[in-house]
């Protein structure tokens, strides 16, 4: 369970960060956050307990992404420009409860006496 939410805190963190810093786009009627990958494993390298691909792999296997058949990114066609591109494709709804979560769980862990 620990690590589910390592994974969580870090999807919360890296698609805040996209998203603060305009990093990506709104696609799909606003249900999505586009995002380049190499910007995606930018962020996720920087916290070497697993490769980027394998956290997004797994991102995408609890659903958190979107991706076409066997890749971890999506074909989406960005306004204005001519082609489709591979992005790493965030759900927000995804985001936005996974977001509230980290936030009740940091508050409840603030709580608790630490062992000394």
């Amino acid at each position: 369970m620990e690590s589910l939410v390592i994974a969580a805190t870090e999807f919360v963190a890296v698609v805040s960060h996209c998203i603060d810093r305009q990093m990506g786009q709104v696609v799909n009627k606003g249900c999505k956050y586009a995002v380049p990958k190499a910007t995606v494993c930018r962020f996720l390298n920087k916290n070497a307990y697993d490769r980027a691909d394998a956290k997004l792999s797994l991102w995408k296997q609890l659903r958190w992404i979107d991706g076409d058949g066997k890749y971890n990114t999506r074909r989406v066609y960005l306004p204005g420009n001519d082609t489709r591109l591979r992005m790493v494709c965030i759900d927000l709804t995804v985001y936005d409860t996974l977001k509230s979560f980290t936030e009740s769980t940091t508050s409840k862990n603030a709580l608790l006496p630490h062992s000394e």
